[in-house]
């Protein structure tokens, strides 16, 4: 795949990302490794794990995805989202965002990145419309949690909350 038609070259876009990720030293996958048959040739998988735990995932395909704890988003591969994937890359490597999700009984429930300016339980019961969490999940689960996953896990934060309803 060349970078004609304002397509990023698969390539090069893995070495610019195993550049800004080296100090959690990936791991880069292709399709001549068990598990990963699924990439088609010149496609790739990049893997940060801690402790064997996968941390951050990114494949580069016929998209690009990036995935941090319950949290994935897509970019096409024009030249423009190529630059705002790499921005927020840099920003979750920078700690400046992190993956937010709300799990409800050990269930996702939604998951979004947000700035980590202000992380505290009023901030983000307000960013994610914690309020509006639907009424069937209010009878048919007891707590939820709020996850704040960062790629340095070491600051995940974990806030394990009670449903109060009148069942």
């Amino acid at each position: 795949m060349g970078e004609t038609n304002n397509i990023i070259n698969l390539k090069k876009a893995k070495e610019e990302i195993v550049n800004i990720l080296k100090s959690y030293n990936p791991v880069i996958h292709t399709n001549d490794d068990e598990g990963y048959d699924w990439l088609s040739d010149g496609n790739y998988s990049i893997i940060v794990e801690k402790n064997k735990k996968e941390i951050l995932w990114i494949d580069l395909t016929d998209e690009i995805t990036i995935g941090l704890g319950y949290f994935h988003s897509h970019y096409n591969l024009s030249f423009e989202d190529y630059e705002e994937f790499k921005r927020d890359l840099n920003d979750i490597v920078k700690a400046k965002i992190c993956a937010v999700s709300i799990i409800c009984d050990g269930q996702w429930y939604k998951s979004r990145c947000i700035d980590t300016n202000d992380l505290s339980l009023e901030t983000l019961t307000k960013k994610l419309e914690i309020k509006q969490i639907s009424k069937e999940y209010k009878k048919r689960f007891n707590e939820y949690k709020i996850e704040c996953n960062f790629l340095d896990s070491t600051k995940d934060i974990i806030y394990e909350i009670p449903i109060v309803t009148n069942k």
